[in-house]
């Protein structure tokens, strides 16, 4: 199934359907849109995406981060470094973007383990000077990351089972006791705020 973003009313609504470009389609692998968040509003309204893993024309290792303008109908992209993973089988990949200002982000970056070796991670970066590129471009900017936070030494630490795929940033923070990750969510991102 390709890839598109739906714009919603309150109700749930479908009022519009944006789709990829053909030639961008024609790279995507199996592995699509993770998460969606927006920064600015009218004129200035920018809908950022995760990609979870490497689509055929990225670099091993660079995750695309893309970016849709929706007043002028156009794409951009970023490239997102992912750590590495050396158990047999393993991947990393983006699970969740989140916007925590106008040009700073958190997102979560997980590979598909358990156990106390296992990525499951918060990062943030900025793309405060960044100039995402055309899509097809073969010079696309790559955002610097900053660990927010290892959930997994948290998860250990409680001696919690984790599921590989974390998918989303909590948002119920007063549903939640805290000590839960809901809460160090928050703290994160207040600390991605201020740095």
């Amino acid at each position: 199934m390709p890839n598109r973003l739906l714009r919603v009313s309150a109700r749930g609504e479908v009022q519009e359907e944006i789709s990829l470009p053909p030639e961008m389609n024609a790279l995507y692998t199996r592995f699509g849109f993770e998460g969606v968040t927006v920064t600015g509003e009218g004129a200035n309204e920018m809908v950022w995406i995760a990609v979870q893993r490497e689509w055929k024309d990225d670099p091993v290792g660079l995750v695309k981060i893309l970016r849709y303008v929706p007043a002028s109908k156009t794409w951009g992209v970023l490239h997102y470094p992912l750590e590495k993973t050396t158990a047999k089988g393993a991947w990393a990949g983006l699970s969740e973007i989140t916007a925590v200002g106008t040009d700073r982000f958190i997102v979560i970056e997980r590979d598909n383990q358990f156990g106390s070796d296992a990525l499951k991670t918060l990062y943030s970066f900025s793309v405060s000077g960044l100039q995402p590129t055309a899509l097809g471009s073969s010079n696309v900017p790559v955002v610097r990351k900053q660990l927010l936070r290892n959930l997994q030494a948290d998860l250990q630490a409680r001696a919690a089972m984790c599921s590989t795929r974390w998918r989303a940033l909590p948002s119920m923070q007063q549903a939640m006791p805290s000590s839960s990750p809901t809460t160090m969510v928050s703290k994160a991102a207040a600390m991605a705020r201020r740095s």
